[in-house]
């Protein structure tokens, strides 16, 4: 066999073995801790590789020499994205269709790469660091939530039969089962169900479907399908951590920083909650952040504006920071024919899910009511009718006040204190519901990194991610302008907002904090890592006691933690070389690649 057939052969085969693997681990005995170990192992690497095929099919076909590492990456989730997108529209009409699109997908992804650019991604430094990245935490991140009760644990609401793996982080974690939506709409539609049955907490048009989408191109292949879906969610909401990695690479800065500001990012309750409680909110957050990728190194508008499209199929709550993409875009100048064409393409994408709403399962408006006019139940009034009777006879005394609430939500909630959630208690129970609600309390003690500031110095080293941080702060804006705000359920929660807000208020303070002087910097960090792991570890500051939850430690889930986060620290101390007695926290911080060009001043 020839070099050039073997290479023409990776691919292909690399793909019939994430389905052997995904078949093999999908169906492994969810009771047994050894058994649990491989399968999740497996599950994960299996559905990685095959949720990619289609966006590594795109960049093998798209892709050429002069394309920075952010067009490429976006490529890559453009290309999957819209294989989603196409597979769910599959599946309305008929389960049969739907199994042949999701099979056809990935055996044509895989022969495209195969045939167009064999050795697509193997040879790209850049994208292939932060997925292995992405990888190592999603390992770690699970182990970490089923290290109490594991995958087979029961829960109350199977009747105590059998375990529901996502059901139990529902209830471990949060108090609703937000994070199943997509997998039962999925399993709607696997079951020919009607579109116009009551659903959860309202109607299946209420919700985007590209998480369903990405459940159900995998889903003829998974014999547990809720575990499956489980792990595929997880590895869908970490797609903030390559999404992070190449925004700030667009940027200038260096793989050390990059990945110590990925990790203390990673290392904080409200990142790690949000990834393994899979509603598609990271997923959407992803997107855009890659679109804010592609606009400032100059790239492709239609890229970012399909990318934008594929965050608001994700969900809407990433509508927020879309003003603060276009302000970014504007002043970079574009040509007519290039905001043109990229406009074409978004509202192309989008339209078929505008028809969903409007004709197959009307009015799926429920979520814009309760975001913008504080509606949280159907009725049959418009949204500008529910969004006029919002603000009642006074409206600008109710909008000052509302908007003031707003701004205090970002802070502080301060009836978190007071009523916490069921099965909750102490001191670090309320402190945890205050670091998934409230932004400020969210970033934790990272926040003090941006005593950076003070420094002319760091200034002019972090001059790169100003309009990153322009982004920022004009989504914090729009989101404190249009949340309706009256109360809690309809505030600026951070539940309520865009996730690309989360991390980049989680990131650019922890990457500020590297260029402090190296003990106060290795202070923050090690107090942030610190109480995550006191407030968030079983055992340690993190107890539940819900009826029906399993409580034992599964010591092949604290295994698995644990040795992806020995790998994890391996390349954190290979790649940082963090020595001692220096005044920056870095030795010998890395250069920038020089395949990251300089990106245009805005």
């Amino acid at each position: 066999m020839t070099a050039s057939l073997q290479r023409r052969l990776l691919w292909p085969l690399l793909a019939l073995a994430a389905v052997a693997a995904v078949g093999a681990g999908t169906r492994v005995s969810l009771t047994e801790p050894v058994v649990t170990l491989v399968g999740v192992v497996l599950t994960t690497l299996g559905v990685a590789v095959l949720v990619a095929l289609p966006g590594l099919a795109t960049l093998a076909l798209l892709s050429k020499r002069s394309l920075t590492a952010a067009s490429r990456f976006g490529l890559l989730l453009s290309g999957s994205g819209i294989a989603a997108f196409i597979d769910f529209w599959a599946w309305v009409p008929s389960p049969t269709l739907g199994r042949v699109v999701s099979i056809g997908f990935l055996a044509a992804s895989a022969a495209v790469i195969a045939a167009a650019h064999p050795t697509v991604l193997l040879e790209d430094r850049e994208l292939r660091w932060p997925l292995g990245v992405l990888l190592l935490v999603v390992l770690g991140y699970v182990g970490l939530a089923y290290s109490q009760g594991g995958f087979g644990g029961v829960h109350w609401i199977t009747g105590g039969v059998a375990g529901n793996t996502t059901l139990s982080m529902s209830y471990r974690y949060w108090g609703t089962p937000d994070n199943t939506i997509p997998f039962v709409f999925a399993q709607r539609l696997a079951n020919h169900g009607s579109l116009t049955a009551p659903f959860i907490g309202g109607q299946t048009s209420d919700r985007p479907p590209l998480q369903t989408g990405f459940t159900l191109m995998l889903y003829p292949l998974l014999g547990q399908p809720n575990f499956a879906y489980q792990l595929l969610g997880t590895v869908l909401q970490a797609l903030w951590i390559p999404a992070l990695w190449i925004l700030l690479r667009s940027r200038g800065v260096s793989v050390a920083r990059v990945l110590l500001v990925v990790l203390c990012t990673a290392a904080t309750g409200v990142i790690f909650f949000n990834t393994v409680y899979i509603w598609p909110k990271m997923l959407a957050g992803a997107f855009i952040l890659v679109a804010l990728a592609v606009i400032l190194e100059g790239g492709s508008l239609t890229l970012a504006a399909v990318l934008t499209a594929l965050a608001l199929l994700s969900h809407g709550g990433v509508a927020f920071s879309v003003p603060a993409l276009l302000l970014v875009a504007w002043r970079l100048r574009p040509s007519a024919v290039r905001v043109a064409s990229a406009v074409a393409a978004g509202v192309v994408l989008y339209l078929p899910w505008i028809a969903y709403q409007q004709f197959l399962n009307p009015p799926g408006n429920l979520l814009l009511k309760w975001q913008l006019a504080g509606v949280t139940k159907p009725d049959r009034h418009s949204f500008l009718h529910d969004l006029v009777n919002a603000y009642g006879h006074n409206p600008f005394h109710a909008f000052v006040t509302y908007k003031l609430h707003n701004l205090e939500t970002l802070a502080v909630i301060p009836s978190v204190w007071s009523k916490l959630a069921p099965g909750s208690t102490a001191f670090l129970a309320a402190a945890r519901a205050g670091e998934l609600t409230s932004l400020l309390l969210g970033i934790g003690p990272l926040l003090l990194g941006l005593a950076a500031l003070a420094s002319a110095r760091a200034r002019r080293s972090l001059g790169p991610l100003r309009p990153v941080a322009v982004f920022l702060l004009v989504s914090l804006v729009f989101w404190v302008i249009l949340e309706y705000g009256r109360n809690y359920a309809s505030a600026t929660e951070t539940h309520q907002g865009s996730y690309a807000v989360l991390v980049l208020a989680v990131a650019l303070p922890a990457l500020a904090a590297t260029y402090l002087p190296r003990l106060a910097a290795a202070a923050i960090i090690a107090v942030s890592v610190g109480w995550f792991v006191v407030a968030w570890v079983p055992g340690l500051g993190f107890q539940w006691s819900q009826p029906g939850l399993a409580t034992a430690t599964d010591w092949s889930m604290v295994a698995l933690g644990l040795a992806a986060l020995a790998a994890l620290g391996s390349i954190v101390w290979r790649r940082t070389r963090i020595r001692l007695g220096r005044d920056e926290l870095f030795a010998r911080p890395l250069r920038a690649d020089r395949t990251v060009r300089p990106a245009p001043p805005v």
